[in-house]
């Protein structure tokens, strides 16, 4: 015989009737699926560098601040302290920031980038091993809903 009444994990004795029933069936269409996921400010975003660079840096030479790159005239700056053997790509930096890593490695790339309320969390691969240059590796991504790089405010 099933009875309204049941016994919770506690022992104690709970009610359900028509109403709990009706509670649990909006409680259901509620969390079901729209087909529209549900993004918040705070969901984290995986982003993909569109293009990706690397060239060399002398060891007597001062490293690049590792900030993301907003116009024209810092990238020539990074492109030339970095000698980056391929042509320099024409980039919009209304819509587009460059990111730089800089470590005395043969290998230097970002693995993962996660937009996270407007501040882009970066990890960066560097290979194990101390030849006599730096590398510095420049990643060109969609500036869209990124406020911050690392926590550092983007400039203009």
């Amino acid at each position: 015989m099933n009875s309204p009444r049941e016994r919770s994990g506690d022992g104690a004795s709970t009610r359900r009737g028509p109403l709990h029933a009706l509670a649990l069936g909006l409680a259901l269409v509620a969390l079901a699926p729209t087909g529209v996921p549900a993004v918040t400010p705070a969901t984290p975003r995986e982003l993909q560098p569109e293009q990706s660079f690397s060239g060399t840096l002398p060891l007597a030479t001062p490293p690049l601040v590792p900030s993301p790159i907003v116009s024209r005239a810092e990238l020539e700056r990074a492109w030339t302290l970095c000698s980056v053997k391929t042509p320099m790509p024409a980039i919009d930096f209304g819509r587009r920031l460059v990111l730089v890593a800089v470590a005395q490695s043969s290998k230097v790339s970002f693995v993962k980038l996660t937009l996270v309320a407007g501040d882009l969390k970066t990890t960066v691969a560097i290979a194990p091993d101390m030849p006599n240059h730096r590398t510095c590796t420049l990643a060109v991504v969609d500036r869209a809903g990124i406020k911050k790089v690392n926590g550092v405010a983007v400039g203009a």
